[in-house]
């Protein structure tokens, strides 16, 4: 009689610690399940990049070029040496649109215009107005005002920047070419075969050259970022 209440309460006993160990199991699978939709929720909005941080990184998908955008930038007539604005393909016309270039003839308006009318541009996102009123204010006002929004323009992709801030350093009141010519490799390095054409064009020394490309590599770090060159297309 002893053995088989000693049976009974045995098997009253195991089927309890069952019980008991079922309902923690339960609790720490809806425990794991939290955590990992916690960090599966986490992850992604670690790996999501911010909206400034796409158009530093990322500067491809800034606009999407219309029809009359990319016909705006193609050359017309002799295109045997079309300008850093113009392009011979429509491959290089969204290149340039990716990367900022405004088009000869904005350019052009954008020079004559007021900077009142450049800072209401360039606040409603007019990437190459801002590039037009950081070289103007550096000319007309104060030269490291104007290079502030340059060097912030540079750093979310806008290439064409590099080209108005060598202008900016070439016409100042006091010229330093070697900057000038540096800010134009740098314009290189990214990706405008063409900058290399308008470095040309100044006529520097070797030695001149030699310093410029010393001082475009340390340019380059603070100014690239983590940009990607890429490459304007060439037929």
């Amino acid at each position: 009689m002893m053995r088989f209440n000693w049976i009974v309460f045995a098997l009253v006993f195991a089927a309890t610690l069952a019980g008991c160990s079922n309902e923690p199991a339960e609790t720490d699978s809806g425990q794991s399940t939290g955590r990992q939709q916690m960090g599966a929720s986490a992850a992604g909005k670690a790996q999501a990049p911010s909206s400034s941080s796409q158009s530093h990184l990322t500067p491809k998908h800034y606009l999407s070029a219309s029809p009359t955008a990319l016909a705006s930038r193609l050359c017309v007539g002799e295109c045997q040496r079309p300008g850093p604005l113009e392009a011979k393909t429509t491959e290089e016309a969204e290149w340039l649109i990716r990367h900022r270039y405004p088009t000869a003839a904005e350019l052009e308006i954008m020079r004559t215009q007021s900077l009142d009318v450049l800072k209401q541009e360039t606040s409603a996102g007019n990437t190459a107005a801002a590039a037009v009123l950081g070289k103007r204010i550096s000319l007309e006002r104060n030269f490291l005002d104007g290079q502030v929004i340059l060097r912030d323009q540079a750093l979310s992709g806008n290439i064409y920047a590099f080209y108005a801030i060598s202008e900016s350093y070439r016409e100042a009141k006091s010229p330093n070419l070697i900057d000038s010519a540096a800010y134009l490799r740098v314009a290189y390095i990214l990706g405008d075969h063409k900058a290399a054409t308008e470095l040309a064009r100044m006529g520097l020394t070797s030695a001149e050259l030699a310093a410029a490309d010393s001082r475009a590599s340390q340019l380059y770090k603070g100014f690239a970022g983590d940009q990607v060159p890429d490459p304007r297309p060439q037929e």
